[in-house]
């Protein structure tokens, strides 16, 4: 099988001259954001410490869950820039139900998961779950 994702992420040209170069542009941001996307939810870190039974058992470490959130932040943050991005100029091209599906096939499988494991790492930070053995008198 041949991945794309090896030769991303790669520089997104900032002005070109057919029709639907905007929408062309938003595509290869997208195309180099999935890569940061599956670098941060494919990380040892999230397998490890944000996988279901680590949050199901609240077996978790807070230094790894803290040092995680900001990342899922800045993701969520680009992923509503490159929605705003893409929506403007999409509507100059296509009918609201493509672009309503090519959102929803694309964008929210991604956001959704992303808002899941931000939720779960806030909610095992308020917990103030800790691997088994260790208190927080210690810190």
């Amino acid at each position: 099988m041949f991945r794309f994702e090896i030769f991303r992420p790669q520089p997104v040209a900032q002005s070109l001259s057919f029709p639907g170069w905007k929408v062309m542009i938003g595509v290869e941001w997208f195309a180099n954001y999935k890569v940061k996307y599956r670098s941060i939810i494919g990380s040892d870190q999230v397998k490890t410490w944000l996988n279901p039974w680590q949050i199901q058992n609240s077996f978790t470490n807070p230094m790894q869950i803290e040092s995680i959130v900001p990342a899922f932040t800045d993701l969520l943050f680009e992923m509503s820039s490159l929605e705003n991005y893409l929506r403007v100029h999409m509507e100059e091209l296509f009918y609201s139900a493509t672009i309503d599906e090519w959102f929803g096939t694309q964008l929210e499988p991604l956001k959704s998961r992303l808002r899941q494991l931000k939720k779960d790492a806030e909610s095992q930070a308020l917990l103030g779950a800790r691997a088994r053995g260790y208190s927080n008198a210690g810190i």
